[in-house]
């Protein structure tokens, strides 16, 4: 049995390798996340050496790119209620030892551990690494910290888990992918009020979300036969986001045969696509023409070939500064409640 068919995401929190960092010798961190449905499960977290998405201009980690191996000295996980809590960590292994170092371009999944945990509650996840190339999510909206000088200090170069897995029995598996908007920039850090947050809460609980949004994602990784395809095409639903960082780089025409080879890619592989127009952001002028253009595609032409769909720009409106570029707390909410009738649809459809 894989990976996928054992365990599916238990948080609404945002995972992957968005890019690499350099640390210094051996290091500790920890990472909180929250909770979305209770119970006593089986934990298992994914880590991953590759980098799934294109990070900045592409000088520091591309889409593709492996860090060449490093080592998880230590790995455990608790639960506690809030971010000052003293959790009482269990020991986590790999294959049955405390201390794993992964290969150039491995993925590898830690040991079930049994964990009880209340909606809501944190998972506290400590982790020890060194390496000379480690993978890192640099925008995380989830609190990580190091530890320094036997003090926890904020950052973000951790090496956090792709997933948090459990196996909970669920009805669908659903996968939000796109990139820094899907991620859920623009509302509070660790609040999670980012619209697929929002829409999972109203979803419910017989059903995963994996959030698969990381900051500077193109259509064009998302188009390549990468790790970030492939995690995505495990799931049974995938909402897919992507063009806002494109529009400056590509032409519209690329940007249109980028989306569609990744909503064919998706359907090749079994799953449901709702697709979704671009987001309003503040592009420059030639940017807002492709932006149109490339709309105007999906609207016309690619919603015809996707399993669903959901206008973005009408129900937000053409104008950035309405709800932020990254959507604020009130334009996640709006997006939340337009895209809850067709993805409620589409999953009632995977019924029939």
């Amino acid at each position: 049995m894989s990976y996928f068919e054992a365990f599916t995401s238990n948080t609404l929190a945002a995972g992957g390798n968005q890019t690499v960092f350099h640390p210094v010798g051996e290091q500790v961190g920890r990472v909180f996340y929250r909770v979305f449905a209770g119970g006593t499960y089986r934990y298992s977290l994914l880590f991953s050496d590759v980098i799934d998405s294109t990070f900045a201009d592409g000088s520091i980690s591309r889409a593709g790119d492996t860090c060449g191996g490093f080592t998880l000295t230590r790995l455990a996980m608790g639960v506690c209620d809030t971010l000052e809590s003293s959790p009482s960590l269990q020991p986590i292994t790999v294959g049955g030892v405390s201390s794993y170092t992964l290969k150039s371009g491995e993925t590898v999944a830690t040991d079930p551990l049994v964990i009880t945990a209340a909606a809501g509650q944190y998972l506290c996840i400590e982790i020890g690494f060194y390496g000379h190339t480690v993978p890192c999510h640099a925008e995380t909206q989830i609190p990580v910290f190091v530890k320094r000088d036997n003090a926890w200090i904020p950052s973000c170069e951790v090496p956090l888990p792709s997933m948090v897995g459990c196996d909970r029995p669920v009805k669908h598996r659903v996968a939000y992918w796109g990139d820094s908007i899907t991620q859920g920039i623009g509302v509070e850090p660790n609040s999670y009020r980012h619209w697929n947050a929002l829409v999972s809460e109203r979803l419910g609980r017989e059903n995963s979300y994996w959030n698969l949004g990381l900051g500077f994602g193109r259509a064009m990784d998302a188009a390549l036969d990468g790790s970030w395809l492939r995690k995505a095409c495990t799931a049974e639903a995938v909402v897919l986001c992507f063009g806002v960082n494109d529009m400056g780089r590509r032409t519209a025409q690329q940007i249109c045969e980028d989306l569609t080879a990744a909503v064919t890619a998706l359907q090749a592989a079994g799953c449901r696509v709702l697709l979704q127009t671009v987001p309003p952001f503040e592009y420059s002028p030639e940017a807002r023409e492709r932006w149109q253009q490339v709309n105007r595609y999906l609207r016309t032409v690619l919603r015809h070939r996707a399993d669903a769909f959901f206008d973005v720009e009408t129900a937000l409106g053409s104008d950035p500064k309405r709800y932020g570029g990254h959507p604020n707390e009130e334009g996640c909410r709006v997006w939340a409640e337009g895209i809850l009738k067709p993805l409620g649809k589409l999953l009632e459809n995977l019924d029939k």
